[in-house]
């Protein structure tokens, strides 16, 4: 018996086809995918967020467990950048005097902090990862720089910001709300 072999192949109409419909679902899937910057970069605030309220809640537990009372150096607590110090409440402000050091605050509790800006704008003019705002006492502000910024850009949505309270060890994060 002689079999007929036959080369079977896709042919022009089928690969059109194919070609047809994978554009189509190309077209349908694209713009879910566009919108993934906005959602890393908001996941990366949060997480840095969650680190530095961590890492005061630490610092104030290890304050309370010394049994002191008094403002000063946390003993057996601070990263490789530094020691941390506490005021009178045991909230960390992470210097030496009754004044508060935002960069340093920064550096000695997160162990590899992203890096922070203290003369540029949080419109995204800078290099570093963050900026800051302070008044020298009651808080810490710090902007991630460059990200959610649509209020410049006639856009209404506010901008992300990580706050920092000594006198009560509040951390608040305001989430930005993206623009219509």
């Amino acid at each position: 018996m002689n079999k007929i072999q036959s080369n079977a192949g896709f042919t022009l109409v089928e690969l059109i086809t194919v070609i047809l419909i994978l554009g189509i679902l190309a077209a349908t899937a694209l713009p879910k995918f566009m919108d993934v910057t906005d959602q890393a970069h908001e996941a990366a605030f949060k997480g840095v967020a969650g680190s530095f309220g961590s890492a005061i809640a630490l610092a104030h537990a290890q304050w309370v467990a010394n049994g002191t009372s008094l403002a000063g150096r946390v003993q057996g607590y601070g990263s490789d950048a530094g020691d941390v110090y506490a005021n009178a409440s045991g909230w960390p402000i992470d210097n030496t005097s009754a004044t508060l050091s935002c960069t340093d605050l920064w550096s000695s509790l997160l162990q590899g902090a992203p890096t922070l800006d203290t003369n540029a704008s949080a419109n995204g003019t800078s290099t570093s990862d963050y900026v800051y705002r302070t008044n020298g006492t009651t808080y810490c502000y710090y902007y991630p720089v460059g990200m959610f910024n649509w209020e410049g850009a006639g856009g209404s949505g506010r901008r992300a910001v990580l706050q920092y309270f000594p006198a009560t060890g509040n951390i608040v994060t305001v989430e930005p709300i993206a623009p219509p």
